[in-house]
């Protein structure tokens, strides 16, 4: 995944990309936090459902944040979990990943 973050903002976009063995659809959720002060805590919850094959696939997520805080030039932090049923084992596959999101360079 990208792992970028802009200066102070209302919106963040994070894409990855992602292959399964098997053809299947995939959820992936995701909590983006920053803390902003010490009472100051910038949040946002982004969810997608895309299909998932052996080919190589794309994804994004769009973040605005909660409670009218935006996202500041500092880090935050990623979390992101992934689930899809797995047809060939007749089950549940679940991974997730947390992840520091840094500002981006200046151009």
């Amino acid at each position: 995944a990208k792992k970028e973050l802009g200066a102070v903002t209302l919106h963040v976009r994070v894409t990855g990309t992602i292959s399964c063995t098997i053809a299947t659809s995939v959820s992936i959720n995701a909590a983006l936090n920053q803390r902003l002060t010490r009472f100051a805590l910038a949040t946002a919850n982004a969810f997608v459902s895309i299909p998932c094959s052996p080919s190589t696939g794309s994804w994004e997520l769009s973040f605005t944040p909660q409670a009218g805080i935006p996202f500041g030039s500092g880090t935050a932090q990623l979390d992101v979990a992934a689930s899809g049923y797995d047809s060939y084992y007749g089950q549940f596959v679940f991974a997730s990943r947390t992840d520091a999101l840094r500002p981006a360079p200046t151009r």
